[in-house]
């Protein structure tokens, strides 16, 4: 069977936490601290789940989220992380094309549960 690949694109420092996690649970993960790093790597490879912080310098969250949706040629989930709590912001963040909003600080068990079902193929 084929490993389910996951682009975790995050500056925070529970990142290394993230990509130890889901390595052990088996997933192929590509880790980066940029927003334009990681979609040059959604340029040049496919994946079936990108996680990313919703807030990085230089690159909005709109563009991150059009970036994602084009990547590859196919839809593919996108899971936003971040601080913010105010409806209005995620409910923007939806509109944009996020299929998930996860605020921190994360659970792993949780997010790792969103994982599952994103990548299930149940969508």
């Amino acid at each position: 069977m084929t490993p389910v690949k996951i682009l975790l694109i995050d500056d925070d420092k529970d990142t290394a936490r993230f990509l130890e996690f889901f390595t052990k649970q088996g997933y192929k993960v590509s880790c980066f601290n940029t927003g334009r790093d990681g979609v040059k790597k959604m340029r040049g490879d496919t994946f079936n789940l990108i996680i990313a912080n919703a807030a990085f310098a230089g690159m909005s969250t709109s563009d991150l989220v059009s970036q994602a949706r084009r990547a590859g040629g196919k839809r593919v989930p996108l899971i936003l992380l971040g601080e913010q709590d105010d409806t209005e912001d995620i409910e923007e963040f939806f509109r944009q094309g996020a299929d998930e909003y996860i605020v921190k600080p994360l659970r792993l068990a949780y997010l790792n549960e969103r994982v599952e079902y994103l990548t299930s193929g149940r969508l």
